[in-house]
């Protein structure tokens, strides 16, 4: 049986604090968060997620408020305990992934998976969550079930029958006939509203499936062709390194619906397999470096990063500092603005899905931003 996570709540903060909270406490930080919730800005919930990641740091505002918020509801609480204030912000997160407001709870989700290097074992259970939800969300538009088309959509028309030239007695009949019949005609009038109103669900239904096939069909033919469009090879000729750099770039520019394509392993390995050279882990440095002369496709297609998120997309980084600093002056640039080493070892399947969860990203907050 599985639970919610307001339902985990107690069970997650007493494993947390390693302690049997009072009634009391657990009530006081029940309390703002339920708080929380009547917030649906995002840039709240981003302020949250980036306290339960470890980004924002005791000086930042939306630290400062999260402290103030519990501290007006208990004196005794501490400002040190970070990880406290972490914990309680990673209880809400997951609570408002749970809610699914669409694309919030799609930006929440996909936040906690593209995050590289922060402390996230405040809430380990979250990981699974954010993840299996996103994936759920990325399947559900996929169930198309066959619409059965109704084979008679209307009844017949009522027969309306019409009385002229009556006087006196007679024209109350006609008067009561006049009524009946435009009951009548009222009557048509709406089985032929409510008939529309199917016509049209099905209508969007249709459309809406399309656009899921034409997604997925693209995306077949693509792989069939084994061709990139962004750098203008194919896939067998160039370095693996680079293919798993194009590769979700590719996928991007073929995802037509939000929040994403989800599990891509089999899309991404299929595309390795294209390649003669077989290669599973490289460093940071040298799968970015692997741009060479084709970084210039790579400029085309590569999306500015809002500064909300920039530390959530720490691969799409690496490459802007690629592009923007000559030969390995990027690395020590980069590293100090991400805190991810160039030397770190990736197998190259990891980095393709992570580049493409951070473009996904990218757009999701693009639509929650209007």
């Amino acid at each position: 049986m599985s639970y919610s996570a307001k339902a985990l709540f107690t069970d997650w903060y007493n494993t947390a604090t390693k302690k049997e909270s009072s009634k009391e406490e657990l009530q006081s930080r029940r309390k703002i968060i339920d708080g929380y919730f009547k917030d649906n800005t995002t840039g709240f919930w981003l302020g949250l997620l980036k306290i339960y990641l470890g980004i924002s740091k005791e000086t930042s505002p939306e630290y400062i408020d999260l402290v103030d918020k519990f501290k007006s509801n208990d004196e005794l609480f501490s400002v040190q305990n970070t990880n406290l204030l972490r914990l309680l912000a990673g209880c809400s997160i997951a609570e408002k992934i749970e809610e699914n407001r669409s694309y919030l709870s799609d930006m929440l989700a996909l936040g906690i998976c593209t995050r590289i290097g922060s402390q996230i074992d405040i809430l380990p259970q979250l990981i699974p969550l954010a993840e299996q939800f996103w994936i759920n969300e990325c399947e559900r538009g996929r169930d198309m079930p066959v619409t059965d088309v109704p084979k008679k959509l209307t009844q017949s028309f009522s027969k309306v029958v019409m009385t002229a030239g009556a006087e006196g007695p007679a024209a109350i009949t006609v008067a009561d006939e006049t009524i009946k019949n435009l009951t009548l005609v009222q009557k048509d009038t709406n089985n032929l509203l409510v008939n529309a109103n199917k016509i049209f669900d099905m209508i969007t239904e249709l459309q809406t499936n399309q656009k899921y096939l034409a997604e997925e069909s693209n995306v077949l033919w693509w792989i069939f062709g084994g061709y990139s469009e962004v750098i203008g090879k194919k896939f067998c000729a160039v370095a693996p390194e680079l293919v798993a750099i194009i590769t979700p770039f590719e996928l991007n520019r073929l995802t037509l619906n939000l929040p994403g394509l989800g599990k891509i392993d089999n899309m991404v390995s299929k595309i390795f397999e294209l390649n003669a050279e077989q290669k599973k882990a490289e460093t940071l440095g040298s799968i970015v470096s692997s741009l060479g002369v084709d970084s210039e496709g790579i400029q085309d297609v590569l999306p500015e990063i809002d500064p909300t998120i920039s530390s959530l997309c720490p691969l799409l980084n690496a490459l802007h500092s690629y592009t923007e600093f000559a030969g390995n002056e990027w690395k020590p640039i980069y590293e100090k603005r991400s805190g991810v080493k160039t030397d770190t070892h990736f197998e190259l399947s990891f980095v393709s899905n992570q580049l493409y969860k951070e473009l996904m990203l990218t757009r999701v907050l693009e639509k929650l931003q209007g």
